[in-house]
């Protein structure tokens, strides 16, 4: 995981409810702090949560604009690289 990140394609981890992926990722941001300053963001998943609603969580946790469609802007701000580092955000 920790190349991953290091090699900005980031990562993803999924699986059933208790198997210790919020724990994995606690860890390893604690290993490896000093690489992510601004802190590291959680969304957490609702299988009742709709697409927007989830990007328009993700915008606000990252205190950026969303625009008329959430989606679009999380995209774009991937693709460019402008994702500022978070402040305080854990």
């Amino acid at each position: 995981m920790a190349d991953l990140v290091a090699s900005g394609s980031g990562a993803l981890l999924c699986g059933a409810a208790g198997i210790g992926k919020s724990y994995l990722v606690d860890r390893f941001f604690a290993q490896h702090r000093d690489r992510f300053p601004g802190g590291y963001v959680r969304l957490t998943l609702d299988p009742q949560s709709a697409v927007p609603d989830l990007c328009t969580r993700l915008l606000g946790l990252l205190d950026l604009p969303g625009g008329s469609d959430p989606l679009l802007a999380i995209r774009a701000r991937l693709r460019d690289g402008r994702c500022a580092p978070l402040s305080g955000t854990t």
